[in-house]
């Protein structure tokens, strides 16, 4: 499975949580995996910026599985079957790009 055989089911897992939210969320752009260090000072984004970061030139699964993990940290996605599921499948290709 490559990254963007994955990104429907990410995108999918992050509709959920702002759906959950049932707010207006504002909408923020995230260009390129330089951003992440903002993220903890960003009050939102959307599916969009999220998918920007995800399948951006400079995104390999190693990068791609620490801005999930910042996520979680950040309580923007929660404990969850579907997320973790997400995360174990990049937990397993993180290891496997490593090896």
């Amino acid at each position: 499975m490559s990254v963007s055989d994955n990104s429907e089911a990410i995108k999918v897992c992050y509709e959920n949580w702002l759906h959950k939210q049932g707010k207006k969320l504002l909408r923020h752009r995230i260009n390129g995996l330089n951003a992440l260090a903002s993220i903890r000072t960003r009050s939102s984004f959307t599916t969009e910026d999220f998918l920007d970061v995800w399948e951006s030139p400079e995104a390999n699964l190693a990068s791609a599985f620490r801005f999930l993990k910042e996520l979680v940290q950040c309580e923007v996605l929660t404990a969850n079957k579907d997320n973790d599921e997400t995360l174990h499948w990049l937990f397993v290709s993180d290891k496997q790009q490593r090896s």
